[in-house]
């Protein structure tokens, strides 16, 4: 993948005094069913670059924002591509997927409230293919029936904003299915804002951070979350015990983790028995020295001991556990720092319980680690929970040291 760090002042292939050209010359190959968008290039200090056929009835709403590379001002990188408020039909996404061919450091893409169907999530699905760097992506204002939000998941995306996409619980489901593969997923932040969620959608969100250790940031605000929901989701994030299905995938990583430590010594007990004289010989060694071989062969396996221990995942259920007679318990998600959940249908039935978790998570801080301080940041605005309640909640946020400290 390219970084910034790998431009060459003398590229040429983010030069930003031909976006707009290039973006009406490929514009003309093609038919419109509504109007044509206009693009408009700035840079990220406010310079306009270049805006044509502007006029107070028409604004643009296709914008192309270059950054300057640091410490060479001349040298501009085209870093957002941003399309809003403009019916955006599947040929004008063509247009705007052949425009981008050669911009290999864009990193930030919005299509928003543009009428985005499920089709042309999919053609941003195979478009997002050939733009690697791109890891923030919003299409808010995008509500569709086939709810394939996820698509945008199979990328190395960063940074989520699904907000007013009117996602019931189903589109939350497959969304969460994407999210309990975080190996696979590097989202760390995820918006999810004015959505039709309700305490159902809630259910899948919450069995997800019972294993996404890589979300920092959830926006849950405005989507009709009930008490029931709430209590859900408040579940994974202090102590809780492993369902079945966890438990045998706890001790499916366990075995496969012992069997590494094992395998190098079964191997060496096959070669002693397995290979002999005729084994030395055809490694092309002394056939008087019936020991180099082994030797040389034990010492491999001795030194890829110690690495294929360290294979072992980051699993949470391998990591975060421990035993308690018949069960197994998980200390919880503290990787989570930011939770909202303004506007939703909270009363102060609620606040005891969203106390004792913060209060757990506190107990459990360890100050050595400051990627799991757990919530720093819980915003409850237009619920109604009392003041009284409100005071308590920030109090317990107050305890936790200052991540700057």
């Amino acid at each position: 993948m390219s970084s910034l760090t790998d431009i060459d002042s003398k590229e040429t292939i983010d030069n930003p005094e031909d976006i707009t050209e290039k973006f009406y010359r490929i514009a003309a190959k093609y038919t419109f069913n509504t109007t044509k968008p206009i693009p408009y290039k700035e840079t990220d200090d406010g310079g306009i670059i270049s805006c044509t056929e502007v006029s107070a009835d028409r604004p643009p709403n296709l914008f192309f924002l270059f950054k300057r590379q640091k410490g060479k001002a001349t040298v501009l990188i085209l870093d957002k591509v941003m399309y809003r408020n403009l019916f955006l039909e599947s040929n004008t996404l063509k247009v705007l997927q052949e425009t981008l061919e050669g911009y290999k450091y864009l990193k930030t893409l919005k299509l928003e409230f543009c009428g985005l169907t499920g089709e042309e999530i999919r053609m941003i699905d195979k478009m997002l293919k050939q733009f690697d760097c791109v890891d923030e992506i919003s299409v808010n204002g995008n509500p569709n029936k086939d709810q394939n939000f996820c698509r945008l998941l199979k990328h190395k995306v960063k940074w989520l904003s699904l907000k007013l996409c009117g996602i019931t619980p189903h589109g939350a489901r497959r969304i969460c299915k994407e999210l309990r593969q975080p190996d696979e997923n590097p989202l760390t932040h995820l918006n999810l804002a004015s959505n039709l969620l309700f305490d159902e959608g809630v259910v899948f969100i919450a069995k997800m951070l019972r294993i996404n250790r890589k979300i920092i940031s959830l926006n849950l605000a405005d989507n009709k979350i009930r008490k029931d929901g709430l209590l859900e989701l408040l579940v994974p994030l202090q102590r809780f015990e492993l369902t079945h299905f966890e438990t045998v995938t706890r001790r499916y990583f366990k075995f496969d983790y012992q069997k590494r430590l094992i395998e190098p010594s079964q191997a060496d007990d096959r070669s002693n028995r397995y290979y002999g004289k005729h084994k030395i010989q055809r490694f092309g060694s002394d056939p008087n020295n019936t020991q180099k071989p082994q030797t040389i062969l034990k010492g491999s396996l001795k030194t890829k001991a110690p690495a294929r221990a360290a294979e072992l995942p980051q699993h949470p259920f391998i990591q975060d556990t421990f035993e308690d007679i018949e069960n197994v318990y998980c200390l919880g998600n503290n990787i989570l720092i930011n939770l909202n959940l303004s506007y939703n249908n909270l009363n102060d039935d609620v606040a005891p319980n969203i106390i004792d978790m913060l209060k757990y998570q506190l107990n459990q801080l360890d100050s050595t680690d400051c990627s799991k301080m757990g919530l720093i940041r819980l915003t409850l605005t237009g619920n109604n929970i009392s003041r009284d309640y409100l005071l308590k909640i920030k109090a317990c946020l107050q305890d936790k040291p200052c991540l700057s400290s």
